[in-house]
């Protein structure tokens, strides 16, 4: 298993490549996020890291989806929605309250866990 030091640096490694991706700078995404460019920095340095809601807005403003940032393979996908479906129902409603407002629709960053 890594440690959190190992997926800082995956996060941050892949937060810069999907930035480059989407041909934005640092500032532009700080701004559509409503966070400093500073703050962004400090994320693609691994300095810091954001917490859940705002991984997923970053995911949303970059149009990419949550494993390409947190550096799980597409197979990890059928692992995290069958630990959320077999999750005691308050834990899948938590989870289901912290996403609500991330969820648009056919968003590529929306879940349909059912």
């Amino acid at each position: 298993m890594k440690t959190e030091q190992e997926y800082a640096a995956i996060f941050a490694r892949n937060l810069a490549r999907q930035i480059d991706r989407a041909d934005m700078s640092k500032a532009q995404l700080g701004a559509l996020l409503g966070v400093s460019r500073a703050t962004v920095s400090d994320w693609t340095t691994g300095k810091i890291q954001p917490r859940l809601p705002m991984f997923f807005r970053i995911c949303e403003a970059l149009d990419c989806e949550p494993n390409v940032l947190a550096g799980f393979s597409s197979s990890a996908t059928p692992k995290i929605v069958d630990a959320y479906l077999d999750a005691p129902r308050p834990i899948q409603m938590a989870v289901d309250g912290l996403l609500e407002p991330y969820k648009k629709g056919s968003s590529s960053t929306s879940l349909a866990l059912g």
